[in-house]
């Protein structure tokens, strides 16, 4: 059985594109995945909208 993982726990990630990375979990979820951060970080585009909310890039 594998080690519970908790919030603000340090963790290595072990397979994927960011192999052998390190970081500090910020949350899990009940699926069993956890957000870790600075770790698969995705860009955003946000169109130009009448608001107030800035436009371009977004991660």
């Amino acid at each position: 059985m594998a080690a519970k993982i908790r919030r603000d726990d340090e963790v290595i990630v072990l397979t994927g594109k960011d192999k052998g990375k390190r970081g500090k979990v910020k949350n899990v979820l009940s699926s069993g995945k956890v957000i870790v951060e600075g770790i698969n970080l995705v860009k955003k585009t946000s169109e130009a909208g009448s608001g107030p909310e800035p436009t371009g890039w977004h991660r």
